[in-house]
C-alpha cells in the first residue's frame, strides 16, 4: 500500500538559542518558526502538512468514488482517450486524427492519467503548440467529458485560449511564376497555369464534374468546394486567351 509522506518536518537548532525550524523536503529549504516552544512549532508544521495533504486526499476520495462506476478511471491516460477517438472516426477524418496524434506538443500530455491531469498542463500544451493543437485538444477534452472519463472540465470554457487563425491569402504573381519556373513536369506545370488563369484552387479543379469550358464564348464556369460538398457558385469568369491556350495544348486536361 502506498503511504503519503509529509512534506514538512520539524527541527531544532541548538546553536541558535533553541529556535525551531520548518524544513521543506522538496527544495530542502529551512524556515525559522520564530519560536522555542515545541508544541507551538509542531502545530505550525502539522498545519502546513495538512494544507499540503488536503488536495491529495480530495483526489484519492474522488478516485475511490469514481472507480465504483468505472474500473479504468484510475489508469486511463490521454493516449487511451486519443486512440478511442481515432477509432470512432472514418476515412479522411480518421487519417486527420492520426496526424494529430503525432503532434510533438501533445507528447508530454498523452502518458498522463486523465483524472490526475492539472488544467495548467493543458494550457501549457496549447501555448507551446499551434492553432491546430488548440482546436484538436479542445475536441479531445470534450470527448473525455462526453464519455464521462472526466467528471469536470479541467479548463473553464472562458479560460481556453482564443483560436486565432493566420491571415489567408492567395499566392502573388511572383510566387506563381517561381512555382512555374521550378516545376519540371510539363503536365503539372500546365495544370498550375490553368488554375492560375481560372482562379481555382488546386484541390477543387479536378473534383469538378460539371466544369465546362466554351472556347467559342471564351467563358469558364468556376466554383469553390466547401468542407462537406462541392458548391457551385454560378460564377462565370472571363477567360484570357492564355488560359484557353493552356487548355488546348493539354488535351487530357480538357474538362468536359
Amino acid at each position: 500500500m502506498n503511504t503519503m509522506t509529509t512534506r514538512f518536518r520539524l527541527t531544532c537548532c541548538g546553536i541558535r538559542g533553541g529556535i525551531f525550524y520548518c524544513v521543506d523536503k522538496t527544495p530542502g529549504k529551512r524556515t525559522s518558526l520564530q519560536t522555542t516552544n515545541r508544541d507551538d512549532a509542531q502545530q505550525i508544521v502539522d498545519a502546513k502538512n495538512q494544507a499540503e495533504r488536503q488536495p491529495v486526499l480530495n483526489l484519492h476520495i474522488a478516485k475511490a468514488y469514481l472507480a465504483g462506476t468505472d474500473n479504468g478511471m484510475n489508469t486511463r491516460t490521454w493516449q487511451h482517450a486519443l486512440d478511442s477517438l481515432i477509432a470512432s472516426k472514418l476515412a479522411a477524418n480518421q487519417q486527420g486524427w492520426r496526424i494529430v496524434a503525432k503532434n510533438p506538443e501533445l507528447a508530454p500530455l498523452l502518458p498522463r492519467i486523465i483524472i490526475e491531469t492539472p488544467g495548467e498542463l493543458l494550457l501549457k500544451t496549447m501555448q507551446a503548440g499551434t492553432v491546430s493543437t488548440n482546436v484538436f485538444l479542445r475536441r479531445l477534452h470534450n470527448f473525455c467529458l462526453d464519455m464521462n472519463w472526466l467528471p469536470w472540465s479541467l479548463v473553464p470554457k472562458r479560460q481556453w485560449p482564443e483560436v486565432k487563425f493566420k491571415e489567408k491569402r492567395a499566392i502573388t504573381l511572383e510566387e506563381h511564376q517561381q512555382i512555374i519556373a521550378a516545376e519540371v513536369n510539363p503536365e503539372r506545370k500546365a495544370f498550375y497555369q490553368l488554375c492560375w488563369h481560372l482562379g481555382s484552387r488546386q484541390g477543387d479543379l479536378p473534383l469538378c464534374s460539371q466544369f465546362r469550358t466554351a472556347s467559342r464564348l471564351k467563358v469558364s464556369s468556376n466554383f469553390r468546394r466547401s468542407r462537406t460538398d462541392v458548391c457551385f457558385m454560378g460564377l462565370f469568369l472571363q477567360s484570357s486567351p492564355d488560359s484557353l491556350s493552356v487548355n488546348s495544348r493539354q488535351p487530357h486536361f480538357r474538362i468536359r
